[in-house]
Formats: structure tokens, C-alpha cells, sequence
């Protein structure tokens, strides 16, 4: 058995954008988020733990 191409290596299912990793899949070319700006968000990125812990 291989490893799915759908699979995730990051830590979280959340971009720093702040959506979800499916808003990054497309059935084309490209990762950027489909609900930002391209210019906002051009690539997933993982959001860390500290991001999500910041509550101030």
C-alpha cells in the first residue's frame, strides 16, 4: 500500500489564512485559498499551535 496523494503531512488541517485545507484543493493547477484573494493567500501554509493559543 503507498501513501494516498491526498495526504496531509502538516501538523493541522488549518491554513494560516485561517480556512480549511479543502479550501486549498482544486480539480486544476494551483493551491492557492479559493476564498481569499489569490494575492492574500497564494499557498497553504500550515497555522501553528500558537496562532490558535493567542487569545489576547
Amino acid at each position: 500500500m503507498g501513501i494516498s496523494k491526498k495526504t496531509v503531512p502538516q501538523a493541522t488541517d488549518m491554513c494560516a489564512c485561517g480556512h480549511a485545507y479543502e479550501a486549498h484543493e482544486h480539480y486544476r493547477k494551483g493551491t492557492e485559498c479559493s476564498i481569499c484573494d489569490v494575492r492574500a493567500c497564494s499557498a497553504f501554509s500550515a497555522a501553528t499551535v500558537a496562532e490558535y493559543s493567542s487569545a489576547q
